[in-house]
């Protein structure tokens, strides 16, 4: 008993945490206080739980210094173009996360666009079965990855599971990157208009559109329906994609497709540059001053590269009943111009778009996603457009190496020198993606859905002779690059060059 009363005062002399809530206690605090606190806990061990939960939340969202808000800025000519996403608000608590995870619906989609990210991640993590209930693993061939891809995921009918890809006759064990490699390569494939689903639209910003001509492709529909599960799988696993998909596929996806969807006519430049520019003139003109010249009926020629061989030229569609014999005129060119932009943009290509939604929704309800822009949820499935070097920089943690070491400061200033092409085949290397999760390079994740930022580790350096050596190896599962201790700057830049200037394949190392 005499020894027990100094040791109830003295300091714990190290960091340590509840096994009950998981509360952090200071190696400065007394073992009289920590033994309370934890008695406290086990008398009431549902409190300790629930305070556990909130522990977790504020651990997990404590780094956020705020919302998520898109940065658009127009080009040259007017057209809207999303930059970055950037972090804009208060500091989060874990009252206030639990307060948006409890959001209805409706009320989640008049919030900003950082508590629509929250509401929409809870409902993936709660819907997201453990490793426990087993996963969908698939084995395919690179050289023939749609077919191999496809046999397995129409198949597949719970994508709550993770996902484990193995490539044919490659050494390499998914543990969450070459997951991230199989989407980023396979949408690349999916997206090729040597395939025919999709083809490059007429706007000022590259952009896929759907391929009107997809419907003579045998079993096209069924492209199109495992093209939307990808999507889905891809942004239930928190994977973002480089996919430039048309505004008009966006705007399917969160609902947003109505006859009346373009009321503001400028909004139709990032579907179709060109029908915009005609529709402007009829916006803009008194058409009676071109009776002699423009004879415009409530028509829209169809253009097709299959047709055109056949027919000499172009079919007409007509936009309402009787539209060929009824003139746009002065009266009735805002009806002509929904019309037109509604055809365009959706009825056209009707079947295409149903079908990938019957995908995507498979994946992911269609009220998670309602809740979002279209803006929103291209920035949600694609992630930064722009790879920002400074927030990479700032995320990075470091095993054996000092933050201010030589290598690594070689290490920056060479990255310095690349492009942001060259930067995205580094990124791609380092992760299995090539672009930047939404709430920039802190919200890098493990293939479990963990945080996991992006960390250099330092290992050996082996000098080969007539080359820079040993080159970096990439852990993409935990988002880890090895790093040899490279003797001079130009060892570095010539290894770093390697990577940045080649699209490598089949890089995934997990151990």
């Amino acid at each position: 008993m005499g020894n027990k009363a100094p040791r109830y005062n003295k300091p714990i002399g190290v960091d340590s945490e509840c096994p009950i809530c998981g509360m952090t206690f200071n190696r400065g605090l007394t073992h009289g206080y920590v033994n309370g606190h934890i008695d406290q806990c086990m008398t009431n061990p549902t409190k300790g739980k629930e305070e556990q939960k909130r522990r977790k939340i504020q651990k997990e969202y404590n780094h956020q210094e705020g919302g998520l808000k898109i940065i658009v800025q127009r080009d040259d000519f007017g057209e809207q173009k999303i930059v970055t996403v950037k972090d804009q608000s208060t500091l989060l608590t874990a009252d206030i996360v639990l307060q948006i995870q409890q959001k209805s619906e409706e009320e989640i989609k008049k919030s900003s666009t950082r508590d629509k990210v929250i509401w929409f991640n809870n409902k993936i993590d709660k819907n997201t079965l453990d490793f426990t209930a087993g996963f969908n693993e698939i084995i395919i061939n690179r050289e023939n990855l749609i077919q191999d891809s496809m046999k397995y995921f129409l198949d597949i009918n719970d994508l709550r599971k993770e996902l484990k890809v193995t490539f044919n006759n490659e050494l390499s064990k998914d543990a969450g990157g070459l997951s991230r490699e199989f989407f980023t390569t396979l949408m690349k494939e999916l997206l090729s208009p040597n395939l025919g689903l999709f083809t490059v639209a007429t706007t000022t910003e590259f952009s896929y559109k759907i391929n009107e001509d997809s419907k003579y492709i045998d079993n096209y529909l069924t492209l199109y329906y495992f093209f939307g599960k990808i999507l889905g799988k891809a942004l239930f696993d928190h994977i973002p994609l480089n996919v430039c998909l048309n505004k008009a596929l966006f705007k399917a996806i969160v609902g947003e497709v109505t006859e009346n969807e373009y009321d503001n006519l400028d909004e139709f430049k990032n579907i179709d540059y060109n029908v915009y520019n005609s529709l402007k003139f009829f916006r803009d003109n008194d058409l009676s001053a071109f009776e002699d010249v423009i004879e415009q009926y409530f028509t829209t020629d169809i253009h097709s590269n299959i047709t055109d061989n056949i027919n000499n030229g172009e079919n007409t569609i007509e936009l309402i009943p009787g539209g060929s014999k009824i003139r746009v005129n002065n009266t009735n060119k805002e009806l002509f111009i929904k019309k037109k932009c509604h055809y365009i943009g959706y009825l056209s290509v009707e079947q295409q778009i149903q079908s990938i939604l019957e995908g995507f929704h498979k994946v992911i309800p269609k009220s998670w996603v309602s809740i979002f822009s279209s803006d929103e949820l291209e920035a949600a499935i694609c992630g930064n457009p722009r790879i920002d070097l400074e927030d990479w920089k700032a995320n990075t943690e470091y095993k054996d190496f000092g933050r201010w070491s030589q290598t690594v400061n070689r290490f920056w200033s060479v990255m310095g020198t690349y492009n942001q092409v060259e930067l995205a085949n580094i990124l791609q290397f380092c992760t299995g993606t090539s672009r930047v999760p939404l709430g920039g390079f802190r919200s890098l994740e493990s293939n479990r859905g963990e945080k996991a930022k992006f960390c250099i580790q330092k290992v050996s350096y082996t000098p080969f002779k007539g080359s820079m050596g040993n080159l970096p190896r990439a852990h993409t599962c935990f988002n880890r690059l090895d790093l040899p201790r490279y003797p001079t700057y130009n060892h570095l830049k010539e290894a770093m060059d390697y990577i940045a200037k080649n699209e490598i394949r089949g890089f995934g190392i997990e151990e």
